[in-house]
């Protein structure tokens, strides 16, 4: 709602109506609370590898023995269900099986239909050979039990970037600039200001800093209706009495700003512009203690009067914690978005790297297959490319299945032995 309302703002700002004393925190303050209004810099991610775990599998599944593809009944039409079977081999292997049965039944069908109805363009035809059918299969074994594990990894990060850093940010730099308030419409002064009284309790004290719409309002209204340092776009309304503020008296004050950046926002610009406002501050010690202003100011009291249109931070920096100002509340969030960026930015990376993995593992299967086809793949070769964990879960998993093939096999010998003594 934010984004849709600054959108439609920013085709109307004119080119800059800053004016007065506060022109350069006022275009300052402008920027920040822009930000609500902007995209954020989500990484682009490398899905080109998406689908290699489920090819490995599917490979796997069709280098295997028929009798462990008829454990899915694929042939059999509407017996066939990637729900777990209640009975035989698979309901005995149940505590070992159950979790993987869906993936392995997907590259069954998808083994399955590349046999019986093979695409004009197949990389992967029908190994004839049996020796080296084996010989792959105990590769496409070790490979898919390693892509499966770097896949997880990946689409984890995926969701991360995309969806849970990327939200969490947007909520971040949202609750910065406008505090409580969810919408453009829901802009009442208690919600984006630390106190809603008039001017004076709004902009003293600690009730500065909960937003920075809120921070804005006070460096841009004077303590009497119509007195501002913001230029003549924005009138200062209700500074002496109270506050009504809310979508057009916004847009009134967003109209004092020049167009905002078009540019998708970025951990790097974040603190940036945190470091600039820091720099925007004018630091004062006197007998009364420690002053930061932000704006004109002559006594540093900021009580909006005459050459005090101004922001007083000086209480958060006279907390005991001398964190200066990382104690305001709006730059706190700025901070939470900053770093849901950053953790973007280093997710990708880790993306980026497993993608590499996983479309490595996808060459090293392809050597393997054309050197199978053309019958020179070593019987006792094994894959390059496997952390030991994985080679112990791709070992353990196919001697199951081969478990599962004999005992199968010795059932069917002897269901068709008791047939011919009939």
């Amino acid at each position: 709602v934010f984004f849709v309302f600054f959108l439609s703002l920013a085709a109307q700002l004119p080119a800059n109506t800053a004016a007065g004393d506060n022109a350069k925190e006022h275009n300052l303050l402008c920027r920040l609370t822009q930000m609500a209004g902007r995209q954020l810099a989500i990484p682009e991610l490398d899905t080109s590898a998406s689908a290699v775990a489920s090819t490995l599998n599917e490979l796997n599944a069709s280098t295997s023995e028929p009798d462990w593809l008829y454990l899915f009944k694929i042939e059999d039409e509407g017996k066939g269900s990637p729900e777990f079977p209640t009975d035989g081999t698979a309901a005995r292997n149940k505590a070992d099986w159950e979790a993987r049965w869906p993936a392995w039944y997907a590259a069954a069908v998808a083994a399955h239909k590349r046999i019986t109805n093979p695409p004009k363009t197949n990389p992967y035809p029908v190994i004839k050979d049996a020796s080296q059918k084996h010989a792959l299969h105990t590769i496409t074994g070790q490979l898919s039990a390693v892509a499966d594990v770097l896949n997880t990894k990946a689409l984890l990060l995926q969701k991360q970037i995309q969806t849970t850093n990327a939200a969490e940010a947007a909520a971040a730099i949202k609750a910065a600039v406008f505090g409580q308030a969810t919408s453009a419409d829901d802009l009442a002064a208690a919600k984006f200001l630390g106190a809603a009284t008039n001017r004076a309790t709004a902009c003293a004290g600690a009730a500065i800093g909960k937003s920075i719409l809120g921070d804005f309002y006070c460096l841009c209204t004077g303590s009497t209706n119509g007195a501002t340092e913001c230029g003549s776009g924005y009138a200062g309304t209700n500074g002496g009495g109270k506050i009504t503020f809310g979508k057009t008296e916004l847009t009134d004050l967003m109209n004092t700003c020049i167009k905002p950046d078009e540019r998708e926002i970025t951990a790097s610009e974040i603190a940036a512009t945190i470091a600039e406002f820091s720099s925007a501050l004018s630091r004062t010690n006197d007998a009364n203690g420690k002053k930061v202003t932000l704006g004109k100011t002559t006594a540093h009291t900021c009580g909006g009067g005459l050459n005090e249109i101004c922001v007083s931070y000086g209480e958060h920096f006279a907390k005991q914690s001398k964190k200066g100002i990382e104690e305001i509340p709006w730059v706190r969030h700025l901070r939470a978005a900053e770093k849901k960026l950053q953790a973007m930015e280093r997710a990708a990376t880790q993306h980026a790297a497993l993608t590499a993995q996983l479309l490595a593992l996808k060459r090293q299967m392809d050597v393997a297959y054309a050197a199978a086809l053309q019958i020179r793949l070593q019987t006792n070769q094994k894959a390059a490319e496997s952390p030991k964990a994985a080679q112990h879960e791709s070992h353990t998993t196919h001697k199951k299945q081969q478990d599962a093939k004999l005992l199968d096999a010795a059932m069917m010998k002897t269901k068709r032995n008791a047939k011919t003594n009939q």
